[in-house]
């Protein structure tokens, strides 16, 4: 809250400088004026909002640890008023606080957000769907978007619901492996069966390329080789890499070390078989500490 004690002229004037100029010297002048509780004279609050916008990211920062609280939801209406859907930054941190201060209120913002602002803005606002499985249209919606990030994000939190979207969604970029890289992270803290299932069967078909000796392509092995890469990557991290099918199909694989290590192709079978000891040793442990447990 603001008071209605006004300090001198010219000590909020050397603020007001800080606040809407840009330069060196202006963080010090900020931090002190914070610390002689400058910031609670009510001139202040319109260039502190203003300030969420600086180019100094630790201004901006700044103003929202420390001064922004001292407002509470006195600063809604200028947030509000402030608010450009189609902004950056400085208007990330305007839809947190509307957020944080009137989660309900917000809503419809967070809606606008969604429908027509721009990346960085749609990104912040994915990011207050994933605590409500009423959202999970949205999410769904927001997870076929053409920017990239967005659909991260969105698919991010989709998995956190288990929502039987979210797997069709990782399985088709399992099953096309063009951005498997990408969304890597989503697939291994994933928990749904229907990934791992499609997870091990795009194992399976990527080793059959691989050791396919008819096949005389070394670009499409190479292919393979470096998708089996991933996949590992991404089974030796999954909270069900413990599961008997899991290990069963790797001991497969593993007991054809020899041939493995033949496979002509570009990048060297020697990161395979890295990659395929890795995967194992994981699995194999994930399983001794279930067995343990239970």
């Amino acid at each position: 809250m603001t008071d209605n004690h006004l300090r001198p002229h010219s000590s909020l004037q050397e603020v007001l400088g800080a606040l809407t100029t840009t330069g060196p010297g202006r963080m010090q002048i900020i931090i002190d004026a914070i610390n002689r509780g400058d910031f609670r004279d009510a001139r202040l609050v319109e260039a502190a909002v203003n300030g969420l916008d600086d180019p100094s990211k630790e201004i901006a920062e700044l103003l929202v640890e420390y001064v922004m609280p001292l407002y509470g939801i006195e600063i809604l209406p200028l947030l509000r008023q402030r608010f450009n859907v189609k902004g950056n930054a400085g208007d990330v941190r305007k839809l947190n606080l509307m957020q944080t201060l009137d989660p309900s209120g917000s809503r419809e913002f967070i809606k606008l957000s969604l429908d027509c602002g721009s990346k960085q803005i749609k990104q912040a606002a994915i990011r207050f769907l994933g605590d409500s499985p009423e959202n999970i249209p949205l999410l769904i919606k927001q997870s076929k978007a053409r920017a990239r990030d967005v659909r991260y994000a969105a698919l991010k939190a989709l998995s956190q619901f288990n929502a039987p979207e979210a797997a069709t969604e990782l399985c088709q970029i399992i099953e096309k492996l063009d951005e498997l890289r990408l969304y890597d992270a989503i697939i291994w803290h994933n928990q749904q069966r229907e990934v791992l299932d499609c997870l091990l069967n795009q194992i399976r078909r990527q080793f059959g390329i691989a050791l396919n000796e008819k096949l005389k392509s070394k670009a499409k092995k190479d292919h393979a080789l470096n998708a089996l890469l991933e996949l590992l990557f991404c089974l030796s991290h999954r909270p069900d890499r413990g599961h008997p099918e899991v290990i069963l199909l790797l001991l497969e694989y593993y007991a054809q070390l020899d041939r493995i290590k033949e496979i002509k192709a570009q990048t060297s079978p020697t990161f395979l078989v890295d990659g395929l000891l890795h995967a194992l040793k994981s699995c194999r442990k994930a399983q001794g500490a279930s067995s343990e447990s239970s």
